[in-house]
């Protein structure tokens, strides 16, 4: 299982910003294989979540710094109902 590596490999060759790159790259480090194998099983299916889920991490580590709990909350909410439609 290296589910790590494959995700780092589709981030590399996709057309992402850098600054996008570098948030994968450090979601990467702080997720565990078991974490980061159904992120990488819905982009390998739709390669348009790819640019959704980037959003969504941004969003998340704007609203950690911020430590805004209701937000995060909200955004979680939001994901479930986006990742429910497109899976």
């Amino acid at each position: 299982m290296e589910f790590k590596k494959e995700l780092k490999q589709i981030i590399k060759e996709s057309s992402l910003e850098r600054v996008d790159k570098q948030i994968w790259d450090s979601f990467a480090e702080v997720v565990s294989e078991r974490e980061i194998e159904p992120v990488l099983e819905l982009i390998k299916e739709n390669p348009e979540m790819l640019n959704l889920i980037t959003e969504n991490l941004k969003r998340k580590f704007k609203i950690m710094q911020e430590k805004d709990e209701k937000a995060m909350d909200k955004i979680i909410e939001e994901e479930k109902k986006q990742l429910g439609e497109n899976s």
